[in-house]
């Protein structure tokens, strides 16, 4: 039995559905956190929650949480639970393929903004 999201997890992930459905599939921490309304700060502890909450689902669902990219490089901070400040080739690699999966369940078609 999956867990289910509560509070600022649901709230995050539910935005983060909602910007994949828009086809909005790259998002800084801080363009997020405009749009929740806090601060990078206090919201990226929970994305870890939202990544397993996903990957938990039966059949599994995509982790949304790849949308979001450092202002640094145009990448998720963490990818494959670990840190990527730069990510690595296969970093980058898994990064594709995670966004194809968003992209095939969010918003099929749209052009997949992490490179090959």
């Amino acid at each position: 039995m999956t867990k289910k999201l509560t509070g600022v997890a649901k709230r995050l992930r539910d935005e983060l559905v909602s910007a994949a459905e828009r086809r909005t599939l790259r998002l800084t921490y801080t363009q997020f956190g405009e749009i929740v309304g806090t601060p990078p700060v206090f919201y990226v502890k929970f994305l870890d929650a939202v990544a397993a909450y996903q990957k938990a689902q039966f059949p599994p669902e995509p982790d949304v949480t790849y949308i979001l990219v450092s202002k640094d490089f145009p990448y998720s901070s963490q990818i494959g639970g670990q840190v990527a400040k730069p990510p690595n080739a296969a970093q980058k690699k898994l990064a594709h393929a995670e966004m194809q999966k968003i992209i095939n369940r969010y918003c099929p078609g749209a052009a997949n903004p992490y490179p090959a």
